[in-house]
Parts: C-alpha cells; sequence; structure tokens
C-alpha cells in the first residue's frame, strides 16, 4: 500500500514462481505496476517507487533461504521514454 499518498492509487502486487531444478530452483517475482498519472506531481511517482523497492527488498528477504531471487517489474509507468 502506498500509504502516504495524497491522492488515491493502486496497491503494490506481486506472484512469485519457482523455477524448476534444471533452472537452478530460483524465484522469480513479477510486479505488475500502474503508476500515478503524469498530470499528479512527480512526489506520488517516487512514492510508488519507493513503495514498490520496499516491497521487491522485502520479497527478496524472505526468500533468501531458496536460493537465487530475480524480479521483474513491469506495466504502465505513467512517464514519457
Amino acid at each position: 500500500v502506498v500509504s502516504d499518498s495524497h491522492f488515491p492509487t493502486r496497491n503494490a502486487s506481486a506472484i512469485h514462481f519457482r523455477l524448476s531444478k534444471n533452472l537452478g530452483g530460483a524465484i522469480l517475482g513479477i510486479y505488475p505496476v500502474h503508476w500515478p498519472s503524469l498530470a499528479g506531481p512527480t512526489s506520488e511517482r517516487i512514492k510508488a517507487a519507493k513503495t514498490l523497492r520496499a516491497l521487491v527488498n522485502k520479497k527478496k528477504r524472505s526468500f533468501s533461504e531458496a536460493g537465487q531471487y530475480f524480479g521483474i517489474i513491469t506495466g504502465d509507468f505513467n512517464t514519457h521514454d
């Protein structure tokens, strides 16, 4: 949850997969995002980025005993090229 946002925003989410043993048995995290609009202040997208970073770090720590952890962040970042 982006807790200190001044505007309604979507929560951060993730789904995790354990790769097969022949791929090393690593954990793969997929993080779909839909960040705040460019019409709002940049600070809102920064809050979304920091919240996502904290979530990725938390999940990486929680899966650390499983071995390697890889994350893919994808979606609508609501920004220009």
